[in-house]
């Protein structure tokens, strides 16, 4: 399949059958379009050129059509040479292992049914990195990949551009990072959702939408309902693997999100949380409904929302979701809101209703919001289920304006602060999540 890097395409109908069939399910399956690239080293090893001749700059559009049984089974190799002039030339292929590579163009209006894609580095659906714009796209069976460094994602394995109005469903299995929509995100992902099973197997990440949302990333309405399970073996001294339901590693802005999908955590030193495992920035408008289990929780950090916080703030957010850690829970600190903040936290509007509870011997910290304070921390309007019988915080002083424990009947009346004083914000419907207060 040639395509000019700067050219326009339209699908004309679903493509299943016929020529492109015997390339989309057999053997390595389909090449990359656009991955190739190359360094130049002069004598002094020194880069003097770097160049992706090959990148995809133009439009692709799907016409709403489908890609049917996409099959990609590909490793990541490189050639060294020398040149006359005396330079070394090292080439790289199929470093990514989707169905484009460099995205410096549109790719719009497309399915992708049924693929089933394999890798070694950056195992994508769409594309490997995203420069620019993805828009209206789903992908649909299974991905993974097959070596300990890879990332593993729905859509694109790094996002440079923007990625709005995509949907992902299936599986998506890997050994370090892996994330529903995308590995890496420093600008915009919007109106995005995940459906697909999200197994990490011994690595460092594991999230619904994006693995490490950077300073400048920003995540909009969206949201996972798919479960997540990462595991990781208790001699790991490396990482602090991190888990959550929207963002693993949160350093930007995370805005009118949830989750409904159960996270399970297993192992040594970990972070996990209902949007984000760890997280800085701003989290707003969002809320999480699933389950979280930590199991072997030694050095653990859970929470409703958020595992780890650090100079965080979090306004207008609930959690009605379970955190349950089991033993080893020893130095373990968990929240129904945050594990564990550091610095400076502010939360602000929130609530939670669901369980918090752990069994363990040791350190063990729990708090109906918070398990444990290192820091500065204000709570402004922040409340619990008075049912949870356990206190606000598991240890710390934090600054109180007008929190605490509420009783069902507080928390569900018309006159409850959140409804009364925020309702541009808050609303209350019977039928949903059982008469408690909800986002708009």
């Amino acid at each position: 399949m040639n395509f000019m890097s700067n050219a326009s395409y339209a699908l004309e109908s679903s493509l299943e059958k016929g020529g492109l069939k015997e390339q989309l399910t057999t053997g390595k399956g389909f090449s990359t379009i656009g991955t190739y690239w190359y360094l130049i080293y002069n004598q002094s090893n020194e880069i003097i050129e770097k160049n992706a001749p090959y990148v995809f700059k133009g439009i692709f559009d799907g016409n709403n059509k489908s890609l049917i049984n996409l099959y990609i089974n590909q490793t990541r190799t490189f050639e060294v040479s020398t040149l006359e002039d005396g330079n070394t030339m090292i080439e790289y292929f199929y470093e990514d292992q989707s169905l484009f590579g460099k995205n410096y163009g549109k790719i719009c209006n497309l399915s992708l049914e049924n693929v089933n894609i394999t890798g070694d580095y950056n195992v994508a659906g769409i594309c490997g990195v995203n420069f620019s714009t993805i828009e209206n796209c789903k992908v649909n069976g299974s991905i993974k990949s097959t070596e300990f460094w890879a990332m593993t994602s729905g859509i694109a394995g790094e996002n440079i551009g923007s990625i709005i109005d995509v949907n992902v469903n299936g599986n998506i299995n890997g050994t370090y990072s892996v994330a529903g929509i995308s590995i890496y995100n420093s600008k915009e992902i919007r109106n995005c959702s995940n459906e697909a099973k999200i197994y990490n197997n011994n690595g460092l990440c594991a999230a619904g939408i994006v693995g490490n949302n950077y300073e400048d990333g920003i995540i909009e309405n969206c949201y996972n309902t798919a479960d997540i399970k990462s595991e990781i073996s208790q001699d790991n001294t490396i990482f602090l693997p991190k888990c959550g339901g929207i963002v693993a590693d949160n350093m930007g802005e995370i805005t009118k999100g949830y989750n409904t999908g159960n996270i399970i955590q297993y192992g040594y030193r970990t972070y996990a949380g209902g949007l984000a495992g760890y997280a800085t920035g701003i989290i707003s408008q969002s809320y999480s409904t699933g389950n979280i289990l930590a199991n072997g929780g030694y050095a653990a950090r859970i929470g409703g929302l958020v595992g780890n916080a650090e100079q965080l703030t979090i306004e207008n957010c609930y959690n009605t979701g379970n955190v349950e850690v089991e033993a080893p829970a020893k130095y373990t600190k968990i929240g129904g809101i945050i594990g564990e903040s550091r610095t400076k936290l502010d939360m602000i509007n929130v609530y939670n209703i669901g369980y918090v509870t752990g069994i363990g011997t040791g350190y063990l910290k729990l708090g109906a919001l918070l398990g444990e304070i290192n820091g500065t921390v204000t709570i402004t309007n922040g409340f619990y289920l008075n049912t949870l019988a356990i206190q606000l915080t598991g240890t710390g002083n934090p600054t109180l304006i007008n929190s605490g424990e509420k009783s069902e009947q507080e928390l569900k009346d018309d006159e409850f602060i959140l409804l009364k004083d925020y309702g541009e914000i808050w609303i209350k419907d019977n039928e949903k999540n059982n008469g408690y207060p909800i986002l708009k």
